[in-house]
């Protein structure tokens, strides 16, 4: 019977059984899943898949060799030889702005994307603007028929696609533009494009700044830039490649058409004025390359929400003054110093600051902002916040949560943390600690929260420390690839669903000397023959309890510190094979969580890789 995860983020399925396989408990098996992705299955079962119960819910499709998915998009090859594809479809609605790329990799081979497939984008009705590659020769009937939304179309091939009739409708009644290169445009206006209210891309111009370095300064646009402003990271002058390393004075000053700003890796340095008065921009995004910025480098914007980087030291003059839509603001945990009128706006409602050290404010930076906004700022730091100058008169500073070893910890005042999250997705062994320090402060852990590190699937072990006694629930659901669990004697309560999916676990060791309580399907789909070791003591206590009276291998262990069990030390790796002289008997799983071994024999030879051996209610990682 066939079994899932939760998959929210799959974007399709291929199924290539000719007899639809029969799925356990739909609802489960696909939890998440959205019903309107693609299935792929033998187009002689098609019709079986859709008589059958549970793949009936799905987006049923004919397989096709010749059809794969990259990203949102799926694509058909035209020519394998050529190494051609057109775009078939989006496995997802878009939403907004997409880009289609020059070419795409797929089992290690490039293709280029030559054309949009017949209705690839029919009744995209989210799409409002649409940007096709320079590789693109055709545009299929009906590509983009009935999407309302659409704004505006740049088409970077150099000769004019080829088009049926009924492709754009929309955009040739409303006028939108279609920007084509500048080099084209006339030969655009001979074409059959010529129907659609078509404009010049706007050509860059450059400064070069370092011929030996090969950098350049970007100095504005000819004509106006209109909707989204992607700066390139290089530029080809003279057959010469630079690098763009900077945007310089005044360089968008007063476009007022400019919506959104990419700026790339490349940029450190964004000039004063650079996009001052650009009333229509709304949205930009600073890589950490950035080092510095120009006074009222984004004065008088629309930006709503910003982040500035770590990479900054100071904040300039008026940087977002008179920026009124300016709501959110993150400030970079290097920032020692802002200055004069820098976020002069009246709409900010929350601020984080990310600075250790409360920066030095020059005169009215937040003037005719509300002393009620939030202000967050770093664990331990508000009461220096709250006596530095400025930030004082802020009534609302919090604390961040506290991050300590990639986990983030909310605390309280009797010095007890709790684990709610993690900075970058745990895999491998999970040890929790059981105190943590900061400031030379100790934190005793004694709490896992809801859902804490749900849907992390590369986490191999995960040990609880003695001093927990509450894990939340689903802390631990869909944590797919989880072989081991250790749970340290002071669990007390373990919430709904906290292990549900762990279903490649292969042993657990629960050390509390009472049965934790548990609530409803905490081990959902956790196979109930895997060996659970718990206190001697304890082993007719669990064999009665709810929920650990379903495990039928229940096994009793000496001692209850979160130490022991531990490995024999005469156990060994040692020239890729394990040395077991004492012939204990000895469990080894993959990093699937597939047994591979289980027995007593003095020397086991595996092949080379990383696994789990377990002995006596212990495990650890081994390498072969």
């Amino acid at each position: 019977m066939m079994r899932s995860h939760i998959c929210n983020n799959l974007g399709t399925m291929t199924v290539l059984a000719k007899v639809p396989p029969k799925v356990d408990d739909g609802m489960r098996t696909f939890y998440g899943v959205k019903r309107e992705i693609p299935v792929y299955v033998p187009a002689e079962s098609l019709e079986a898949y859709k008589a059958a119960d549970v793949w009936s819910w799905f987006n049923l499709q004919a397989y096709d060799p010749n059809k794969f998915t990259v990203g949102n998009l799926q694509y058909n090859i035209l020519d394998a030889s050529a190494k051609t594809v057109e775009v078939v479809n989006p496995v997802e609605e878009v939403v907004g702005r997409l880009v289609i790329p020059s070419t795409v990799s797929y089992n290690g081979t490039d293709y280029i994307v030559e054309a949009l497939g017949y209705g690839s984008f029919y009744n995209a009705k989210k799409v409002t603007e649409l940007v096709l590659p320079p590789t693109i020769k055709l545009v299929n009937d009906l590509s983009f028929f009935n999407c309302p939304k659409m704004e505006k179309l740049t088409v970077l091939a150099v000769n004019p696609p080829s088009y049926s009739d009924n492709l754009f409708p929309d955009l040739e009644y409303s006028r939108a533009p279609v920007f084509v290169p500048a080099e084209s445009l006339e030969k655009y206006k001979k074409t059959s494009w010529a129907v659609f209210n078509l404009k010049a891309i706007p050509k860059m111009k450059f400064i070069i700044t370092d011929e030996a370095a090969k950098t350049v300064e970007l100095d504005g646009c000819e004509p106006e830039p209109e909707g989204v402003l992607d700066i390139p990271a290089t530029t080809v002058i003279d057959g010469k490649e630079y690098r763009v390393t900077s945007i310089g004075n005044d360089a968008f000053r007063d476009c007022t058409k400019i919506t959104e700003v990419i700026i790339p890796e490349s940029v450190t340095v964004i000039a004063r004025y650079a996009f001052n008065g650009c009333s229509a921009l709304s949205k930009v995004t600073i890589p950490e390359s950035v080092t510095t910025i120009g006074i009222y480098a984004f004065g008088y914007t629309g930006i709503t929400e910003v982040t500035l980087p770590g990479s900054l030291t100071k904040i300039e003059e008026g940087l977002f003054s008179y920026s009124t839509y300016l709501s959110e603001l993150t400030i970079g945990e290097n920032v020692t110093e802002i200055g004069n009128y820098a976020f002069a706006t009246n709409n900010l409602y929350e601020m984080t600051i990310l600075a250790n050290v409360p920066p030095t404010l020059g005169k009215d930076v937040f003037w005719n902002i509300s002393n009620t906004v939030v202000v967050y700022v770093p664990f331990g730091t508000s009461e220096a916040y709250k006596a530095a100058a400025g930030w004082k008169d802020f009534k609302n500073i919090r604390e961040l949560p506290l991050i300590v070893d990639n986990l983030i910890y909310a605390t309280t005042d009797a010095k007890a943390a709790e684990v709610i999250g993690y900075e970058t997705e745990p895999a491998g062994v999970l040890n929790i600690p059981a105190t943590i320090t900061h400031n030379g402060m100790d934190y005793s852990v004694e709490s896992i929260a809801e859902s804490a590190f749900n849907g992390c699937h590369f986490i191999t072990k995960v040990t609880v420390p003695n001093n927990v006694t509450t894990i939340g629930d689903y802390a631990f659901q869909g944590c797919t690839s989880c072989v081991v669990l250790i749970l340290g004697e002071s669990v007390e309560n373990i919430g709904v669903g906290a292990f549900a999916t762990c279903n490649v676990l292969k042993e657990m060791t629960v050390l509390a000397t009472v049965p934790p309580v548990t609530g409803a399907e905490v081990f959902y789909l956790v196979d109930r023959e895997i060996p659970v070791y718990v206190p001697a003591e304890s082993l007719e206590a669990y064999k009665a309890a709810e929920v650990w009276k379903e495990f039928t291998n229940l096994q009793a262990i000496s001692g209850t510190a979160i130490d022991t069990p531990s490995m024999p030390e005469s156990i060994s790796i040692q020239g890729g094979m394990l040395h077991n002289p004492q012939g204990l008997t000895v469990n080894i799983y993959d990093m699937t969580g597939r047994l591979v071994y289980s027995g007593n024999a003095t020397t086991v030879e595996l092949p080379a890789g990383i696994y789990v051996v377990s002995c006596n209610g212990a495990s650890c990682k081994a390498v072969f």
